[in-house]
């Protein structure tokens, strides 16, 4: 994505997701407000959340969801990423962000509650909302 000369001055999402065409509604959505940043690979998520300026990041929950298989997966992956989560939460907490959650199932509510990470989050049904709750 190219950058105006205002980038500095905008807030930065980082959108995770593998989905080509809902990061590209992301960005249609919240057009010059935001920069935009999409994480699709475990290597552009740890890059982009460590990205100074990073404000939010919009986790589209639906990319995980699958099989009984996928959701042991899911429960590994939650056990290393936990720590991550809880130390990037803080980074955003103390310079004024959040991280909020679009959609969460399920199986995703019931991982997080077990690993106690659930009421650390505020959580959105509805994308516009999700947004809203940005600005």
């Amino acid at each position: 994505m190219s950058e105006s000369s205002n980038s500095a001055d905008r807030y930065v999402l980082a959108v995770i997701t593998d989905e080509g065409g809902f990061y590209l509604d992301v960005r249609r959505h919240m057009g010059s407000e935001f920069r935009t940043i999409l994480s699709s690979t475990e290597d552009e998520i740890k890059k982009n959340l460590e990205e100074p300026e990073l404000h939010a990041v919009l986790f589209d929950l639906d990319c995980i969801e699958g099989s009984p298989a996928d959701g042991l997966e899911v429960l590994e992956e939650m056990r290393r990423v936990r720590g991550m989560l809880m130390r990037h939460l803080t980074i955003a907490k103390q310079s004024g962000g959040d991280i909020r959650l679009l959609k969460p199932t399920k199986f995703t509510v019931q991982t997080l509650k077990m690993v106690g990470l659930l009421n650390l989050f505020s959580t959105y049904d509805d994308l516009g909302q999700a947004f809203d709750s940005l600005r």
